[in-house]
């Protein structure tokens, strides 16, 4: 995996009464999430939660990808037949994993 983003992990933390802050403890302020007609509601900490775990979830789906890849390349290699639903399915889902890693990497 490439990485160009500040190295995980990532934390929130609450701003004042409307805002979050996204941060590492080395690097300091990621982003600042604020909502200043709705506050500090739900949907706003739950997108910071989400914000702070994207270098988490973007290792994981990495790692998953690649064990999902070659998995999936020792499994074809001993089949003899067409693909079944559930290859192309898989298939799908690994081609969407690549461009969500693509896109987090700047990519595309």
């Amino acid at each position: 995996m490439t990485t160009q983003h500040t190295p995980g992990p990532w934390r929130h933390r609450i701003n004042g009464r409307d805002a979050f802050i996204i941060y590492e403890l080395d690097h300091g302020r990621i982003a600042y999430l604020q909502d200043p007609v709705h506050g500090r509601d739900e949907t706003l900490e739950a997108n910071a939660r989400l914000i702070a775990a994207a270098p988490e979830l973007l290792a994981a789906l990495d790692d998953l990808l690649a064990y999902a890849e070659s998995t999936h390349q020792a499994q074809a290699a001993k089949a003899a037949h067409k693909p079944n639903q559930w290859q192309t399915g898989f298939v799908n889902v690994m081609t969407a994993a690549r461009a969500a890693i693509a896109r987090a990497e700047g990519r595309t």
